[in-house]
């Protein structure tokens, strides 16, 4: 009767660790290459606004974990990915949707059968191997890395306690190294967002598990003026403009932006009982039906959309109403098409 083979402690890029093959320190670092984000492939101009990135750096040097909170479109992933960038760290980035489980999260068990030399001969050896996923990449990291878990309000029960662990103790247990626990590098960076607009919003987060988090708090821009200056920054990053057509986007990005400001005064106070002259205005031309089917506000985001999409060659109000109108409404019929008509009619070119 045959003994049991006596498994090498290295083989292809893994290292034994107790009965199981895990990535060596050269593979990690290999496969964190490819998540380092080049500043050139940024779809926008970070633009620190509200002060967010100084408090994100400041986190980071004094390893808090931070939680961004705010709707659609207000650049809390830019912020991320820009800060990736300039710090040259791989950024992990974990949709933490209904779909995300324990096992996509940190990891899992996988029998692999892989070719295995040996004395000049080639066999196939069947092995049992774990699978890193973000959170075990994090841990079994050498350097630091960013961790940013978007959409936390759509988080799904069960996953919180692993949260818990890497943003209080900084650590990751591994059951499948007989319960060796690793901690993280001290200056990766764990980055959570939400949007509270959707679903339960930060209601959805266990209290204890907010309370481990700087919060940073996202909004719209508040005037038209700023409004203005991240499109025009975002289409200049994109090289979308030249000499000869920069004077003409210049004018329809300022009206479009004056027009989107109203749009975002008229949203954020829908519900209030209340409203000031300058809101009850914007509401008498705009209409209430058309405000309240409105599920968010315009993003500067979706003006710079509409405006290539009018670069590209559409027509001015079809631009308008594909991406600025429809990604903003649940009403597809009259509301839309009174929204498009009301924006387009405040361009003039």
């Amino acid at each position: 009767m045959e003994g049991k083979a006596i498994l090498p402690d290295k083989i292809n890029g893994l290292n034994k660790r107790g009965e199981i093959y895990v990535s060596s320190p050269e593979a990690i670092k290999n496969t964190l290459e490819s998540y380092k984000v080049d500043s050139a492939d940024l779809r926008g101009k970070y633009k620190d606004i509200g002060g967010q990135k100084t408090t994100l750096i400041a986190s980071h040097k004094m390893q808090h974990p931070v939680l961004m909170v705010g709707p659609t479109g207000t650049a809390k992933s830019l912020l991320v990915q820009t800060y990736s960038a300039e710090k040259e760290l791989p950024l992990l980035w974990v949709s933490m949707n209904e779909d995300m489980t324990d096992a996509k999260l940190r990891g899992h068990k996988t029998i692999a059968t892989i070719p295995y030399q040996l004395n000049g001969r080639v066999d196939a050896l069947e092995i049992t191997a774990f699978s890193p996923a973000p959170v075990a990449l994090a841990a079994l990291s050498s350097e630091p890395v960013i961790v940013y878990l978007d959409e936390l309000h759509k988080m799904r029960e069960g996953i919180s306690s692993l949260l818990h662990s890497i943003t209080n103790e900084r650590i990751v247990s591994f059951p499948e190294f007989g319960g060796e626990q690793i901690r993280i590098h001290p200056e990766t960076l764990v980055v959570a967002a939400l949007n509270p607009n959707y679903g339960a919003g930060i209601m959805a987060i266990d209290p204890a598990l907010r309370r481990r988090f700087v919060h940073l708090l996202f909004d719209y821009p508040n005037s038209a003026e700023i409004v203005k200056e991240i499109v025009m920054g975002d289409l200049e990053a994109r090289n979308e403009l030249d000499n000869s057509n920069k004077g003409e986007i210049e004018k329809i990005v300022g009206q479009l932006s004056k027009v989107v400001h109203d749009l975002i005064l008229a949203f954020k106070h829908k519900d209030d009982k209340h409203l000031s002259a300058d809101v009850t205005k914007i509401y008498s031309e705009i209409q209430r039906d058309r405000i309240e089917a409105m599920i968010e506000a315009p993003s500067p985001s979706l003006v710079t959309a509409a405006v290539e999409l009018y670069l590209a060659g559409l027509p001015l109000k079809d631009a308008v109403d594909q991406a600025l109108i429809c990604p903003i409404v649940d009403d597809f019929g009259s509301v839309r098409k009174g929204l498009t008509t009301y924006v387009s009619n405040k361009v003039t070119i």
